[in-house]
């Protein structure tokens, strides 16, 4: 389930970088923004096998709710 969750993360934070989203610029008042404080993270080594995870946080400064929708994973 966490890798799951890393995947999914991980994908929605891929699509913003990617411009499958909107830009800030193209934003109205009104809508949806998409603020990642950290947008990335170095993954330490590990051993085979091994289960790592990270949460990215997501933030919505806009004013309108924020619909996260179609994520791809890498």
């Amino acid at each position: 389930m966490k890798q799951f969750i890393v995947l999914l993360i991980s994908g929605l934070i891929f699509m913003i970088f990617t411009g499958e989203l909107p830009a800030a610029e193209s934003q109205t008042e009104s809508s949806p923004l998409v603020f990642v404080p950290k947008s990335r993270y170095e993954f330490p080594l590990v051993v085979d096998g091994q289960e790592i995870a990270h949460i990215f946080t997501v933030q919505n400064k806009g004013k309108s709710p924020l619909i996260i929708e179609r994520v791809k994973t890498d």
